[in-house]
């Protein structure tokens, strides 16, 4: 009897209701989970989000105008959703050529690329997986026209502006909670099969399209892969016990790799590695207490614990690469009774910590991604900011100091964080560059107090409060000309090479 009941509301006035809410609720569903899906998977698409943004409004508008032929449209929204996560799925196996200009830096290291991997324009995927999106919301946008005629305005745009809510928050808690793709489509087409119950052709249609879209999703997941609330994230162990490498959204993100001094390294790369981590280190005394803004998987944190640091804050934004850090690291620093790991945001604890240290640690924040599909403001711009250094200045000790690891890449970038940090503590920084790089090429030293006290002698002959680190092969000299950097000048430091490691038997990092 309560079936029956149910199954007669979802025929009346109430079942308009609630499929009015639901069109709405799996539009805003479907457009987030794309957002995430095909960014993750297709590279370029992470530079252009809000192409997924306009293709939900243009299929969206167009299937509200041919709301007449609904009937029709609705059978296009299952063949849509397969050719699209199979397109996602091809295209998620070849390396884009994204068009360079002086206005835009975008890069990617993908080291895992097979050795016959094809390289395509940006235009075909772009346009191809546009073209799929606008296509797979027509549907939708017709089914929420139907529904939308059976209301007075004010209680239609009620239903809808509910529907639409109640879609952000269900795919904001199932990011938060870290869900695979399978589980948010699986969730998806229930909801969308439950307000189509009165077709039962199209009940047996969507229960037949899902199991297919489920092998699909899955056989496009790499190995080792885990979704974190902002990125999807695979891990690879390159040499046993000693140096992992993380990826997210299919590009090399940051590595686990045993610090120790005491560990004999496997190769000339992370013994580089090592000593360019421990270089700004000279000459600065002992530490007692140390915050690592970015802590990551925890190279920085191990490096500070092996210099017998007493209390460690580390910050990383990422539960699951923070979680990684714990599973991977050779030295599980994140275990050790020193280091308190806070899963939060860097600068968001800059303004709530009461606690003072003898260093802030700046380790390579990189978001990887935009914070809004509406603009090019990465999450990591909201770190390298006057305001943020001047809260970093609030909570050093009366002579702590600043260590900022970078990789960059543009000349502009550089003069950026140098005059941010000459800005923030009156006086210009100690400055290490490094050629050939290995996970990050420039370092910046500050601090309070008198430069003397923290700051190295320069190297090489460069400029005062200027380190050239020139080591193994590619290394050559720097122009001092171009130091220090200001913002009006164009010319830039060494370029970073990326790299594209396209054989199997050529291992990351090289060997050379």
């Amino acid at each position: 009897m309560a079936i029956t009941g149910l199954m007669a509301d979802l025929r009346g006035e109430r079942g308009a209701a609630f499929r009015l809410a639901a069109y709405s609720f799996l539009i805003l569903f479907f457009e987030l989970a794309f957002i995430r899906y095909v960014p993750a998977n297709v590279r370029v698409f992470s530079f252009y989000l809000n192409l997924v943004l306009i293709a939900t409004f243009v299929g969206m508008g167009a299937g509200l105008l041919a709301v007449r032929h609904v009937d029709r449209l609705r059978w296009g929204l299952l063949p849509m959703a397969l050719i699209l996560v199979a397109a996602t799925r091809g295209f998620s196996n070849v390396l884009v050529r994204i068009p360079r200009s002086e206005s835009e830096f975008l890069w990617g290291v993908y080291w895992q690329a097979s050795p016959n991997v094809k390289q395509i324009g940006t235009l075909p995927p772009v346009v191809l997986l546009f073209v799929c999106c606008a296509l797979f919301f027509v549907p939708l946008g017709a089914l929420l026209g139907h529904e939308f005629r059976r209301f007075r305005p004010l209680v239609a745009y009620s239903l809808d502006i509910l529907g639409s809510l109640a879609g952000i928050v269900s795919f904001g808690l199932l990011s938060y909670v870290g869900s695979p793709p399978w589980l948010w489509f699986v969730l998806a087409f229930s909801l969308l099969a439950i307000a189509s119950h009165q077709s039962r052709r199209y009940l047996v249609a969507v229960a037949l399209t899902v199991p297919l879209l489920i092998v699909v999703v899955l056989d496009t997941a790499g190995t080792n892969e885990r979704w974190s609330p902002y990125y999807k994230v695979n891990w690879s162990e390159v040499y046993a016990q000693e140096f992992y490498v993380i990826d997210v959204n299919g590009s090399m993100h940051l590595t686990a790799m045993e610090m120790s001094s005491d560990a004999d390294p496997v190769n000339d790369y992370i013994a580089r590695a090592r000593h360019h981590y421990r270089l700004p280190y000279e000459g600065i005394p002992r530490l007692d207490t140390v915050l690592v803004l970015g802590s990551g998987a925890g190279n920085d944190v191990a490096l500070l614990l092996d210099m017998d640091v007493e209390h460690v804050d580390a910050v990383e934004i990422d539960p699951v690469i923070a979680s990684l850090g714990n599973d991977l690291h050779p030295r599980h620093p994140y275990d050790d009774p020193r280091v308190r790991l806070h899963v939060d945001d860097a600068r968001a604890f800059l303004r709530q910590t009461s606690q003072r240290y003898d260093l802030v640690v700046f380790g390579t924040l990189d978001s990887q991604t935009l914070l809004s599909g509406m603009s090019s403001v990465r999450l990591d711009n909201y770190v390298y900011t006057l305001e943020a250094l001047l809260d970093t200045r609030a909570v050093l000790k009366p002579h702590g100091r600043v260590l900022m690891y970078h990789m960059s890449q543009a000349s502009w970038i550089v003069a950026k964080l140098y005059q941010g940090l000459l800005a923030a503590f009156d006086q210009p920084p100690q400055v290490y560059f490094f050629e050939p790089h290995t996970l990050f090429n420039f370092v910046f030293l500050t601090g309070k107090g008198e430069p003397g006290a923290w700051r190295a002698g320069s190297t090489n002959g460069d400029s005062p409060g200027f380190t050239f680190v020139s080591e193994g092969p590619g290394g050559r000299s720097c122009n001092r000309r171009t130091w220090p950097p200001s913002s009006s000048r164009t010319s830039a430091p060494p370029p970073m090479t990326g790299l594209i490691s396209t054989s199997g038997a050529r291992p990351f990092p090289p060997t050379t």
